[in-house]
């Protein structure tokens, strides 16, 4: 048995745990990143590949503000100090007008809020930009493209002693540190605990009443068709179909709710090619294309923005507010202590490669007591605290305001 130590201990070398590991060590921090899998990247962040397309709207929202800003620093991030790695494929996107919003904002001749230049295309156009016959008008993104997971976890992780198969039981914090106690036996002395164990992560006492779903999704390997293997554009419709590299395109991706099983199944498979026959019918990738699928599970939280900052004492604080009478204002009463020096990133969702790398970053300032700066906003957005006055409320005052929503 060992006893380690470190200024930052990980827990989880997925993309959220990846990106802090990242920003930590550029800051000059000793880190140590967890993971009970038997590699790095083994759950969504494992995707062959992922999107790097832009939330496309013409009206300020915080996801429009969240993943833009992340859109743009992930962006700076593949094409700056990891650009030797050769993880972006930049070869640009189209998003076609698969949704009521999309197709009005196709419509409409408001400017578009995208970190970069967006256009408008008609059917032709759409054809000339993605090199295949396409039916539809569509948005092009010159700056789009896509990402192998894998590869942006592993060179993020470079400056990281990284720790597979070992998983974290139990947390507890001493006056000056957190003893993290491993199944391996080993200890680790860490000043501060980034958690970014998917929906695993309520398995710590920490975060146990931290809600998170387990999303099921499901992306399917093809053959390329003799017009399919032209497509030089990534191609987003309800999925998406990246360009054919090493003889096989991917199309994704199948979410389903309430839905564990862990293999692929066929009804996924046909339900995510029939979305791409119905948008890209002249590319005749038939069933008889698909070579391979693969399942994964994203993590989805209650109003889909990930939780990224600071964990706050929600144990304490139910304690406290079980000592009041119904109608009390218990956010004004108790306010938010926050856990010593433990933060959270998680509830990613399906636009990992955007929010992952600016999470990152923000629990990087929030640890090394920098400046948010342009930051703040999506960190305040963000940030596990949004719970507290929902969780607080009693069941039945909960109920009662989710009725009245409804």
């Amino acid at each position: 048995m060992k006893n380690l130590s470190c200024d930052a201990l990980i827990i989880g070398a997925g993309l959220a745990g990846a990106s802090s590991a990242y920003a930590l060590a550029r800051r000059g921090a000793t880190v140590i990143v967890c993971e009970a899998a038997g590699d790095v990247a083994q759950r969504a962040s494992g995707n062959r590949f992922g999107l790097m397309m832009p939330y496309l709207s013409d009206r300020p929202s915080t996801f429009e503000h969240l993943y833009s800003a992340g859109f743009s620093f992930s962006r700076s991030l593949l094409t700056g100090p990891l650009s030797s790695r050769n993880i972006l494929r930049a070869t640009g996107g189209v998003q076609l007008p698969t949704t009521p919003r999309l197709a009005r904002l196709l419509e409409s001749s408001t400017a578009i809020r995208a970190p970069l230049s967006v256009a408008r295309l008609d059917a032709v156009q759409t054809a000339d930009a993605t090199g295949v016959p396409i039916s539809s008008p569509s948005f092009h993104v010159p700056s789009a493209g896509y990402v192998s997971p894998p590869l942006f976890v592993g060179s993020m992780l470079s400056g990281a002693s990284v720790r597979l198969g070992e998983r974290v039981i139990d947390l507890r914090r001493s006056q000056s540190h957190w003893a993290v106690r491993l199944a391996s036996g080993d200890t680790v002395q860490a000043s501060y605990v980034v958690v970014s164990a998917a929906y695993e992560s309520p398995c710590l006492t920490q975060l146990q009443w931290l809600p998170l779903e387990p999303i099921r999704g499901q992306t399917v390997s093809l053959s390329p068709s003799r017009i399919s293997e032209k497509l030089r554009a990534l191609v987003c419709f309800d999925g998406y179909l990246t360009p054919a590299e090493d003889g096989s395109h991917l199309l994704g991706a199948h979410y389903r709710h309430n839905d564990l099983r862990q293999l692929p199944c066929k009804e996924d498979t046909s339900e995510i090619l029939q979305r791409c026959q119905r948008w890209l019918p002249e590319l005749h990738l038939s069933p008889q294309s698909v070579q391979s699928s693969r399942v994964c599970f994203r993590t989805s939280t209650f109003d889909r923005l990930p939780y990224i900052g600071p964990v706050p004492d929600m144990t304490a604080m139910l304690a406290e507010a079980a000592a009041y009478q119904p109608g009390t204002d218990l956010l004004a009463k108790i306010g938010a202590p926050l856990e010593h020096d433990i933060f959270a990133t998680v509830g990613h969702g399906s636009r990992g490669l955007l929010s992952c790398p600016i999470g990152g970053e923000i629990i990087a300032r929030l640890i090394a007591k920098e400046p948010l700066a342009e930051l703040e906003e999506i960190a305040a957005a963000c940030s596990p605290l949004r719970l507290v006055g929902r969780i607080l409320k009693r069941p039945q005052e909960r109920e009662a305001g989710d009725a009245r929503r409804t």
